[in-house]
């Protein structure tokens, strides 16, 4: 059997982040969008032992394990373990979703192996696969419902919202952001309240205004300290487009618009040209 599939990746329009829970991770409130920027999986299951390799391509393989750091590794092992398969699976990772960007690529990658293999396997995706994808990453249990959604407790918890078409630009420096790193460096000792701008922004989400009204992330603060090329670099999106914000934990840098010109994205290489980060990449999301 064999499968391809578009993996793809996110963008955090909101992330408040409220306390240290006591099993060590953070208490979130975050709202995800998938954007159409994916890699893409070659799935490939033979009757077997249950082993799975992991290969790369694309223009990130350099930089990407493929052992059982890999989360997509990960995710086919922990799949043909609980259920019980004894098929060997073979996965080839066209990369194209920039690593340690903030963007959910690896996983991404975990959740549509886990779908995928749902599918070959006649499984439904119902609370087994979610609690699977919660024991891979926080983030993973998104990307089995996509497109707009609500994540609470660490992000694991997911509640769909209703798709709005939104256009990004993205800019994706050529750093590689450790989200372990940027949750050490917030070192919150506290917990806070729920800030009124996440139920504004989602009990009365209609698009681009309500992101550019009340979109916030707690991570910026800490990224900022430790990378402070990406501070500047995100003064001079800001200051370009008149809004700025980083996605997740970093490193990449979105803005926002209700139409998508050329001129906007030829302004933002102009941008980059005369930055302290000048290595990177624009991505142009269209979803309209």
């Amino acid at each position: 059997m064999r499968v391809s599939v578009k993996s793809f990746a996110k963008v955090n329009l909101f992330l408040q982040v409220l306390g240290k829970r006591i099993d060590g991770f953070h208490e979130l409130r975050t709202v995800f969008c998938g954007i159409s920027l994916h890699d893409t999986l070659y799935i490939d299951c033979i009757p077997g032992k249950g082993k799975v390799s992991v290969e790369v391509t694309g223009e990130y393989a350099g930089r990407l394990s493929t052992d059982e750091r890999n989360l997509a590794y990960r995710a086919a092992k922990s799949f043909i373990t609980y259920f019980g398969i004894d098929y060997d699976v073979d996965i080839c990772i066209d990369k194209q979703i920039p690593i340690g960007a903030g963007l959910g690529g690896g996983s991404s990658n975990a959740g549509f192996v886990l779908i995928a293999l749902s599918k070959m396997f006649g499984i439904k995706i119902g609370k087994d696969i979610f609690n699977l994808a919660r024991g891979l990453g926080s983030d993973v249990p998104f990307f089995l419902v996509g497109g707009m959604a609500v994540g609470f407790g660490r992000g694991d918890e997911v509640v769909g919202l209703p798709d709005k078409d939104l256009n990004f630009l993205i800019f994706s420096p050529s750093v590689e952001v450790a989200t372990f790193d940027i949750y050490q460096r917030l070192g919150v000792t506290e917990w806070k309240n729920v800030d009124s701008s996440f139920f504004e922004f989602v009990c009365n989400f209609t698009g681009v205004d309500t992101v550019l009204a009340y979109s916030v992330n707690d991570l910026e603060a800490p990224l900022f300290a430790l990378y402070p090329g990406i501070s500047s670099l995100f003064e001079e999106i800001r200051n370009t487009y008149g809004f700025a914000r980083v996605s997740g934990s970093g490193s990449s840098i979105f803005t926002i618009f209700k139409k998508m010109l050329k001129c906007k994205l030829t302004l933002g290489t102009r941008v980059i040209r005369s930055s302290s980060v000048s290595k990177g990449k624009w991505i142009q999301i269209r979803e309209n």
